[in-house]
């Protein structure tokens, strides 16, 4: 299974050798806690992720992904940035590191059942730092790279809106690079957030176009969203921080928000727990809580980094894409024709459980998008137009079943609106 993760930010790979230790999956649980960051050892990972808040170093992401794996896979750190040394575990299992060249080499032995894993990486660095990074992938006894692709069956989108936002209302900078707004999401009621961090303010639309409110952020720093469809946070990533959109509170969030926030993808659920994406799985970790009400709400660091529950992810792998409704499905290969690249821009889960994501395809010097949806193994795809030129965090933002794509265009930023 060369399963690997192509997103608009980057590029993974993993490969092939010959492997060593034997990890039985029989007992994995998917939705498991799978490191903590305030000091206890998660049981079932070995993790303890306290060591982040006090590092001088970055951790090192490794340069081939953690989707799914086999026997006989590698992955490879490189070293770079003081680090050291690399050891592993899958499920508690230690993993065979070697040196080669200019990287670490974690090597994958045979594996008896299949499913949901934990792999712990844990990088030492040259100032005595210890970071442990987990990932969750999807560990098969057998490489099943042979298995038949399937093609999404094509159908028509339904349009419910298309709203354009002029330059002279969302900022847009060009200085060799064109820079704009970095990211939107879908609110109660139709509504639609767009984060113009040029102007340091987040302005509401509704799908008649009409502006409802028009809010400044305290620096231009924050450079993403994550909302629950009630609250609205702009994140900072790098600092790291959060405000509540509406209130105007400023929370600091916890070390593990910098390291799993450089893919600038979060989300809020119901009841105000805050999760970051992982650029190098792709899977949703827990980062805290905002708690209390009126003017005594804070934000508590997560005790337990965990997974999120069934949540499901949409990888590249080469010039097909790697889906799952959830990290314990075995992944579907979908095919997506004669093209040359693919790359996923933002995926997500629709209000009835589906998966759905922003495909861009290249064939040659044309480059299409889709959005393609899967449903347990049915699978569709209808096309949209989008335009990358502008660096966006979030393109896609849901709200129900409907889905919201920004694209920029010479004009101004494009929202449409699709019932899916």
């Amino acid at each position: 299974m060369h399963f690997n993760r192509t997103r608009i930010i980057g590029t993974v790979v993993i490969c092939s050798v010959a492997g060593l230790v034997t990890v039985n999956l029989g007992q994995a649980n998917a939705d498991r806690q799978v490191a903590v960051i305030n000091g206890a050892v998660n049981t079932e990972t070995g993790a303890n992720l306290e060591s982040w808040a006090k590092a001088t170093h970055r951790p090192i992401m490794p340069t081939e992904g953690q989707t799914a794996i086999a026997p006989g896979h590698e992955i490879s750190i490189g070293k770079v940035g003081g680090l050291t040394g690399v050891t592993a575990t899958l499920n508690g299992t230690s993993l065979k590191v070697r040196e080669q060249h200019e990287d670490f080499v974690i090597t994958v032995g045979p594996i008896e059942g299949s499913g949901a894993a934990s792999l712990l990486v844990s990088e030492q660095f040259e100032d005595g730092s210890v970071l442990e990074i987990p990932h969750t992938v999807y560990a098969d006894p057998v490489d099943g790279g042979g298995r038949q692709a399937k093609q999404p069956k094509k159908v028509k989108g339904n349009t419910i809106s298309t709203v354009t936002l002029g330059w002279e209302q969302v900022g847009l900078l060009s200085d060799g690079e064109q820079f704009g707004p970095r990211a939107i999401a879908s609110l109660n009621g139709g509504h639609t957030a767009v984060l113009d961090t040029v102007n340091s303010r987040v302005i509401s639309v509704n799908r008649s176009g009409e502006v409802k409110d028009v809010v400044t952020l305290p620096t231009a720093t924050f450079v993403s969203f994550a909302t629950n469809g009630s609250q609205l946070l702009a994140i900072d990533p790098i600092t790291p921080q959060a405000v509540d959109v509406r209130s105007g509170e400023v929370f600091g969030l916890p070390a593990i928000a910098q390291v799993l926030g450089i893919s600038g993808e979060f989300s809020l659920d119901e009841s105000g727990a805050l999760y970051a994406v992982n650029p190098s799985d792709g899977v949703p970790y827990a980062v805290g809580r905002l708690s209390g009400s009126g003017g005594s709400r804070r934000f508590e660091a997560a005790g337990d980094i965990s997974r999120k529950k069934n949540a499901g992810r949409v990888n590249a792998q080469g010039n097909r894409i790697l889906a799952q409704s959830s990290v314990a499905d075995l992944p579907q290969e979908l095919d997506l024709g004669p093209v040359d690249a693919v790359s996923i821009a933002n995926f997500g889960q629709l209000s009835d459980g589906r998966t759905i994501a922003l495909v861009s395809t290249v064939s040659g010097d044309k480059s299409e998008s889709q959005l393609v949806v899967i449903d347990g193994t049915n699978t569709t795809s209808l096309d949209v137009a989008v335009n990358f030129g502008i660096s966006m965090n979030t393109h896609m933002a849901i709200d129900g079943k409907t889905v919201t794509i920004a694209s920029a265009t010479a004009t101004g930023l494009v929202l449409t609106t699709y019932q899916i």
